[in-house]
């Protein structure tokens, strides 16, 4: 079993506050591939939910005020390592990969000041797809 990343959205910004949701902070479990991929399917629509919903998250994580930013993207580049394992995700993704795909379209919605939770899952949605095999 490989460890794999779940969110709990609890975690201080640089600036020492915490977003209204607690923050974001993240725990790993012990999970096989087939978990590891269905935890991928679930992390980037409930990030991208949470996102849209909270401003004050949504916009510390534009700013990089989220203390474990580089621990964060490092986990779940462990997670798509684990889930790429399972054939299900494009066996050259990587965690540069996650932070132009995923954070690029993140940072975009926020820079245009979206709010509509729909077009945040649509998103998230293409996220997913974009690294499909």
């Amino acid at each position: 079993m490989r460890p794999t990343l779940r969110p709990d959205w609890r975690t201080r910004t640089r600036r020492g506050g915490h977003s209204r949701s607690r923050g974001y902070v993240t725990t790993l479990t012990r999970s096989g591939l087939a978990d590891a991929y269905r935890e991928w399917c679930s992390f980037v629509p409930d990030l991208f939910g949470r996102l849209a919903r909270d401003r004050v998250l949504a916009d510390a994580f534009f700013e990089g005020r989220l203390v474990p930013a580089a621990r964060i993207l490092a986990l779940i580049g462990q997670l798509v390592a684990a889930a790429r394992a399972s054939g299900r995700i494009r066996p050259d993704a990587g965690e540069q990969d996650i932070r132009v795909i995923l954070c690029g379209a993140v940072r975009q919605l926020i820079v245009l000041d979206e709010r509509d939770p729909a077009v945040w899952r649509r998103y998230a949605d293409l996220v997913l797809n974009a690294l499909r095999p």
